[in-house]
């Protein structure tokens, strides 16, 4: 019931699910002893146990067995960050160094579509799996621009500010 209340969902994983479990268990006296009375004690201890494990399933299944939640949760932030950069100021980038900045811009984006193509392809990977696939996106970045990482950037030359 408390997961039905906290709004059956994965975002609530994050935090508020747990915390109103804990809150539970205190006010249950789940998290006290039995004050000599063994069955007492057993029962809190199996409460308590019971409330906690099922937290953890509802973690794994949020966290875990799809990368779905995470890949929303970076989305979210990704729009906030977006929205922080061009909603007030509009285009500000101050940055000349455009070579790198699109290198590293392409890397992040391989990162954040890994899942969305996984997916398309053959179903949600696992999250270990997501951020192992992830971590192969700046050497494939590399190969495909023929790791010219090491390039000399003009434009930091030509506007540079002496």
């Amino acid at each position: 019931r408390l997961w039905r209340n906290a709004g059956n969902s994965c975002s609530s994983a994050w935090g508020s699910f747990q915390k109103s479990v804990n809150r539970q268990i205190r006010t249950k006296g789940w998290n006290r002893g039995g004050n000599g009375d063994w069955r007492k004690r057993a029962f809190n201890k199996g409460a308590s146990a019971g409330m906690k494990e099922v937290v953890v399933e509802k973690e794994k299944e949020c966290f875990r067995d799809s990368a779905d939640e995470c890949v929303d949760l970076g989305n979210a932030a990704a729009r906030e960050i977006a929205y922080s950069h061009c909603g007030i100021m509009g285009m500000n980038s101050v940055s000349k160094k455009w070579r790198r900045n699109c290198r590293d811009a392409a890397v992040d984006q391989c990162r954040g579509q890994v899942f969305n193509q996984v997916k398309d392809e053959c179903g949600s990977p696992r999250t270990s799996d997501l951020r192992t696939l992830q971590n192969k996106c700046r050497n494939k970045v590399l190969t495909m621009i023929g790791d010219r990482s090491e390039d000399y950037d003009y434009s930091e030359d030509l506007f540079s500010e002496s």
